[in-house]
This record gives C-alpha cells, sequence and structure tokens, in this order.
C-alpha cells in the first residue's frame, strides 16, 4: 500500500503540465544567407536561403531564383548554376591563397560575401608510434 502511494505521488509530481506563454515578436524582414565552405578538392557549392522567424514552421527557406556570380581576386569567374533545393554550383575547384568574393541578388535584394582560401599546409613529415602491452599476470 506504501508503494502505490508513493507511486501515485510520483506520476502527480511528474505530470508536465504545458502553458503557452504569447510572445510579442516584432515581424522582420527576410534577409539573404549565404552558406559556403572552401574545399580545394571539390567542385565549390554554396548554399543560399533566407532567413526565417523563429515562429515560421514552413521549412522553405531556399532560394532558388539568385544571381550568384563567384569572383577570384576581384576577377569574375562565373555565375553559379542552380542545381536544385537553394545549392548553387562553381563547376571548377578553387585555389588556395586567392580570396573569393560571392555577389548575391534576388528579389530579397543584395548580399555578398568575402574570405580568402589558406594556402595548403604542407606534410613535413609522417611518423608512426607503436604501441606494446606488457601484462605480468603471475597465477
Amino acid at each position: 500500500m506504501r508503494n502505490i502511494l508513493f507511486i501515485i505521488i510520483g506520476l502527480i509530481a511528474l505530470n508536465s503540465c504545458e502553458k503557452r506563454i504569447p510572445i510579442d515578436i516584432e515581424q522582420q524582414d527576410p534577409k539573404i544567407v549565404i552558406n559556403a565552405l572552401f574545399d580545394n578538392t571539390k567542385k565549390f557549392t554554396a548554399s543560399i536561403s533566407k532567413s526565417v522567424m523563429i515562429d515560421d514552421v514552413s521549412g522553405n527557406n531556399t532560394i532558388t531564383n539568385a544571381i550568384v556570380k563567384l569572383y577570384e581576386n576581384d576577377v569574375l569567374l562565373d555565375t553559379l548554376s542552380h542545381t536544385g533545393g537553394g545549392v548553387y554550383m562553381y563547376n571548377d575547384t578553387l585555389q588556395p591563397g586567392n580570396s573569393y568574393e560571392l555577389i548575391v541578388a534576388c528579389d530579397l535584394g543584395t548580399a555578398s560575401a568575402t574570405a580568402t582560401m589558406p594556402e595548403v599546409v604542407p606534410i613535413i613529415s609522417v611518423d608512426s608510434v607503436v604501441q606494446t602491452q606488457i601484462v605480468n599476470d603471475v597465477w
């Protein structure tokens, strides 16, 4: 009987309540989001999307109609092609040590991102360590 009482009290204590609290968030205009990573071994891709409010549950934030231009050291390389899902691709690899700029234009306006691809770090040497285990168990 005592155990049943503890179980009932435990269930009541662990029973969660939910109360929705309205938050007055000022609506903001969406902004362009550029997400890209440098890799000199793969074709360059950039994901272009728009920012959404915290209460937006639509899940559709990709931008599929943008004009994305890629510059290398202030010289236009190419206009990236849309491959689907807001991903734009340059059909070549980028070169280490060069400065790159993406300029994105769409119905939300224009945004740009600038970065320099780091130089490849030379490997000076490769070494290995052999780990041995000595067990002196005497039974």
